[in-house]
């Protein structure tokens, strides 16, 4: 089953609203994965705030933790993190400025 966009973010988040084990909805994957927190970013949706997966690992993230994560399912796998708009501008212009 594919998920529309619109609804991925709020998926993400029905655990965290405290929506029981008897709901319709299984809970995602990555909540089972030991210390997820110190691997996943969040960012901005509209109105609030989501898991992403950002492309590097983060120094706090377990290495056993970051391999589960990429290694999801395509259905349970956290989206990638989007740069907000204007950084790929501004990380290319930086680049330029940049002395050799």
């Amino acid at each position: 089953m594919k998920t529309s966009p619109v609804l991925r973010p709020l998926l993400l988040l029905l655990p965290l609203l405290g929506a029981s084990s008897s709901s319709a909805l299984p809970a995602p994957k990555y909540l089972s994965i030991e210390r997820f927190e110190q691997c996943l970013a969040t960012q901005r949706q509209a109105s609030h705030q989501s898991w992403c997966m950002p492309a590097q690992k983060a120094a706090a993230c377990p290495e056993s933790s970051w391999q589960q994560l990429k290694n999801l399912a395509p259905q349970d796998q956290v989206p990638a993190c989007q740069a907000p708009p204007g950084a790929a501008a501004a990380s290319a212009a930086s680049a330029a400025s940049a002395p050799n």
